[in-house]
């Protein structure tokens, strides 16, 4: 679900179009909320609730903390998350504070930067298959235009004189390693599924449910609607 196509904000947080192409960046923020560290963990969910009430512009393609994540806008849309780079870039966020990162206990970190890569991973996955951008485990940079090229950039590099997140205790490292290798077991399980279900469907065979896969299940669905309602108006009308 995209909650703000089904939440509507109090005032404009986004444009459904771009009038620049991705170049591949997407840039990493912090929500600056107060981290809800006992689980089960309301943090992307609060931040989403404020994102829809608040009265001034700011918002991100996604908003994740310790056990979920919030798709806030699709990845095609103009997000208002950074000043002077918002029509080509991706915004993702973390629901914790710059500041605190250190201060927090090491496996709710873990468990945020893993919820943070997921989302890292989805939002490339849609510009390679958009797109045909590949975007690394590494940091953004920035070409002769002024535009960021493929890769990972801190609202701070971009916003320097306004912004300092994701801070300086981020773990890059930690989050490079977490979106090069999604090798949870229930990850593993689903992408098991995720390749059935595309050798079913005549797609490409890739364990990556993106929007070709999800096209072709979606037409799918919808023609075998059709065959039973035929099937169905048949019977009735030979009662």
């Amino acid at each position: 679900m995209i909650y703000l196509e089904h939440n509507p904000p109090a005032r404009r947080q986004f444009y459904t179009t771009r009038n620049t192409k991705p170049t591949g960046t997407i840039v990493v923020h912090t929500a600056e909320n107060r981290p809800d560290t006992d689980l089960p963990d309301g943090g992307a969910e609060a931040v989403a609730r404020f994102i829809r009430d608040r009265s001034d512009a700011g918002s991100y393609h996604t908003i994740s903390d310790a056990d979920s994540t919030v798709q806030l806008g699709q990845f095609g849309w103009t997000m208002f998350h950074v000043r002077g780079h918002n029509s080509y870039t991706i915004g993702i966020a973390a629901a914790v504070r710059a500041a605190e990162w250190t201060d927090l206990d090491d496996s709710y970190i873990g468990q945020v930067i893993d919820r943070l890569a997921g989302a890292a991973r989805s939002a490339a996955e849609w510009l390679r298959v958009a797109h045909g951008i590949t975007v690394p485990a590494s940091t953004a940079k920035r070409g002769p235009g002024g535009h960021y090229g493929p890769g990972f950039a801190s609202h701070a590099a971009l916003d320097p004189d306004r912004r300092t997140d994701p801070g300086p205790g981020f773990p890059w490292h930690r989050f490079f390693d977490a979106y090069r290798n999604d090798s949870s077991p229930s990850s593993k399980a689903l992408e098991a599924q995720v390749r059935q279900l595309q050798r079913h469907l005549g797609v490409t065979v890739d364990g990556i449910a993106g929007p070709i896969t999800i096209g072709a299940a979606t037409t799918t669905v919808t023609s075998q609607a059709g065959r039973l309602e035929t099937i169905h108006g048949i019977s009735k009308a030979t009662r």
